[in-house]
């Protein structure tokens, strides 16, 4: 098969992977010997799951990393590596080397490397992923390289330190008219606003810290995570337009 047939196909299976829930588990908020435990927990009722190592130096950053994909080496689900193009290239050239079935992608943001950029180093067919922030931004996002597209911050978020501003449902409901491939919303997404968003048509959402959120002191953290996921994905599938009578 041709790199260009693969991306045809791995355009094709965008939107079985990027639907629903689209947690982002990252070392600012889980410890490292958590994230396997976590990604474990979550991968049950989730296609696509990101990791996000921003604290950690790179070595430790990438093992945690390795020991993930290692943990989800029978997943179907595409498993995201943030803005790290050499760790999303090494990521999956191993699990390829391994045999394992994981697919790994990569995320990236308008100050990242350039979609162009980072197929340099990851190749012609590992999945891509972009963040947008205005319509412009997104219509203006070369589809031909990368296989989805977010767009936020929807909500105020606390998540980001310099987020951009707010964009809002509205827009939100233009943009998943607009896109030519799926959208994921992001940005301050909490339980009670998760209807609102799907009702929107995005494709997915990303949540950080909705995943954490109100967990008692002395609460299993795992356990949580995987409660609270089913209990975001119940929310969104309810409220999907398609769903109603």
């Amino acid at each position: 098969m041709s790199p260009s047939d693969t991306m045809h196909r791995i355009h094709d299976l965008a939107p079985s992977w990027v639907r629903g829930l689209y947690p982002i588990l990252g070392d600012e908020h889980l410890a490292a010997g958590t994230l396997v435990a976590a990604a474990e927990a979550l991968a049950g009722c989730v296609s696509i799951l990101q990791l996000r190592m921003k604290s950690l130096a790179d070595g430790p950053a990438f093992e945690a990393l390795r020991s993930v994909a290692a943990a989800l080496a029978d997943w179907p689900g595409l498993l995201v590596v943030n803005d790290r193009a050499d760790f999303a290239h090494l990521l999956d050239r191993e699990s390829t080397a391994a045999g394992r079935r994981v697919t790994v992608g990569l995320h990236l943001g308008q100050t990242d490397l350039s979609p162009m950029e980072a197929r340099a180093i990851v190749g012609p067919t590992l999945p891509i992923g972009l963040s947008t922030h205005t319509l412009a931004q997104l219509a203006a996002a070369p589809t031909e390289l990368v296989h989805h597209l977010a767009l936020g911050p929807i909500y105020p978020t606390s998540t980001k330190r310099d987020a951009e501003p707010v964009v809002g449902l509205e827009t939100l409901a233009l943009a998943a008219r607009r896109a030519p491939c799926p959208l994921v919303a992001i940005g301050g997404i909490t339980l009670d606003r998760v209807a609102a968003v799907s009702a929107s048509g995005a494709s997915a959402f990303a949540v950080v810290s909705a995943l954490v959120a109100d967990t008692a002191p002395d609460a299993p953290l795992v356990e949580h995570l995987a409660t609270r996921a089913r209990t975001l994905v119940d929310t969104w599938t309810h409220a999907r337009p398609s769903d109603r009578p």
